[in-house]
Formats: structure tokens, C-alpha cells, sequence
């Protein structure tokens, strides 16, 4: 069960991803892809590693560099 605390970094956390959405609509992204535009551009992240296990997943990984652009 969690304490007061606990719910209300998890408020907050949803606060935060919720506040990224119009900003991914307004690319065209959803929010996954908005994540790993977002990794691949940041200069302290080496290596961004997708993880699509099925081909549709990769296709959609790939419009991924469209939202880089």
C-alpha cells in the first residue's frame, strides 16, 4: 500500500508526463516517441536502445528521426 508520500510523487509524476502532450501533438509524436527523440538528442546520453521486439514497433521507432528533425 502506499503512504502519502509515495502517492503524491507519483501525482506529481503524472502531472509532469501530462504537460508533455501537447507538445508531442504539436510534432506529431506520441509521448514514446517524444521520450526517445528526446534521449537521442540529449548530449549526455550515448546510446538510446529501443527495445521493439515486433516489425510495426521498429517502423514506428524509425518516425522517431522525423520528430529529431
Amino acid at each position: 500500500m502506499q503512504g502519502l508520500k509515495e502517492k503524491s510523487l507519483v501525482n506529481e509524476t503524472l502531472d509532469k508526463v501530462d504537460a508533455l502532450k501537447p507538445i508531442a501533438e504539436e510534432l506529431g509524436a506520441s509521448l514514446a516517441q517524444l521520450a526517445l527523440a528526446w534521449c537521442a538528442k540529449n548530449p549526455h546520453v550515448s546510446t538510446v536502445i529501443m527495445g521493439a521486439t515486433k516489425e510495426h514497433q521498429v517502423m514506428i521507432h524509425d518516425l522517431v528521426l522525423g520528430v529529431l528533425d
